[in-house]
């Protein structure tokens, strides 16, 4: 084992004494959460209540494809004690804040989550199990102690100098925002393919072979709304990729439009694979996804995902750790 240094100590006590301190401001109700980036990438600590029914209702109503950004700015923003936008920060934080309520107001296990069996059958349907999860056997993974959200490159022929920072969250929601405006006509065109594409995947789903068989979908046209959501798949992934950049050669890019100008001319492929194995290597945070659990008397490892909403308890959940029962006269 590495010997603990003093100075180590004397670091790890300062940041004790200063989240007491802060502690002492923040009402009774409020979880404390203590984030594996530091204060590296945002905030070293936030505090945040149980959800209220009216937010889990909202949860639970919302669009599948909505309910990670209903989260995010409908749920945690009203949930957190200090005046700060969930938006800002990175996804890993996000899955340490849901993760954090979830233990300390519904419970200490997440039942039955999925793993593969045999990691080298992966592709086998009857390859799946599920296990418990002991949320108090989860680990994180701190960020290195070196890392600074401020990612510089200089070129070693051009002397351009390029900054990167890591992604947040509202990254995620403006791309979408984006490409829904930018393809919104375009996919009013092929309405019906795309409403023939999701009855055909239902029914086969419910294993109606027959009815799918039925449905006839025009091969050209598919051909052309497949090659649409490339597009916009593309322009997605783009956006996302482009607000990485945080400044060229001195100057801060304040707006999107900057900034894929700056992707466009200013960026080639090694640096965007420089900046992606620096991240690799110093940049890795948040709740260690590899988790092992007994299995017939021996010990396996299994990697599991831990989406932000699969800590988002239904509304027919009981917490086990909060109230205890009475009749009052």
């Amino acid at each position: 084992m590495e010997e603990l240094k003093q100075s180590d100590i004397f670091v790890e006590a300062k940041k004790a004494e200063k989240i007491i301190e802060k502690e002492k401001h923040v009402p009774t109700g409020y979880v404390p959460v203590i984030f594996s980036s530091g204060d590296k990438v945002g905030p070293e600590i936030l505090h945040f209540r149980n959800y209220s029914m009216e937010e889990l209702f909202e949860l639970a109503s919302v669009k599948q494809e909505l309910q990670f950004k209903t989260l995010v700015y409908k749920a945690l923003n009203n949930m957190v004690f200090e005046d700060f936008d969930c938006g800002k920060l990175h996804y890993e934080n996000i899955k340490e804040i849901v993760f954090t309520i979830y233990k300390n107001f519904w419970g200490t296990v997440l039942y039955n989550r999925p793993y593969y069996i045999d990691l080298e059958k992966t592709d086998k349907k009857d390859n799946i199990a599920y296990t418990d999860i002991n949320l108090n056997l989860l680990k994180t993974i701190d960020i290195n102690e070196k890392f600074k959200n401020k990612i510089a490159l200089i070129d070693k022929v051009s002397n351009k100098k390029i900054v990167f920072q890591l992604p947040k969250v509202e990254h995620m929601f403006l791309a979408e925002e984006a490409v829904k405006i930018k393809y919104a006509d375009k996919e009013k065109e092929y309405y019906d393919i795309k409403n023939l594409i999701d009855l055909k995947e239902k029914l086969l789903f419910e294993k109606e072979i027959e009815a799918a068989k039925s449905i006839e979908i025009d091969a050209l046209r598919k051909e052309e709304y497949d090659n649409l959501l490339k597009e916009k798949s593309k322009d997605y992934f783009k956006i996302i990729q482009a607000q990485l950049i945080y400044s060229v050669d001195g100057k801060v890019l304040e707006n999107i439009e900057e900034k894929l100008t700056a992707y466009k001319y200013d960026i080639d492929a090694n640096a965007w694979i420089e900046y992606k194995d620096i991240v690799e290597k110093y940049g890795k945070f948040g709740i260690n996804p590899d988790y092992e659990f007994i299995l017939d008397g021996k010990k396996l490892s299994r990697r599991f995902s831990f989406r932000p909403t699969i800590f988002i308890p239904s509304l027919d959940k009981k917490s086990d750790t909060r109230y205890n029962f009475q009749f009052d006269d």
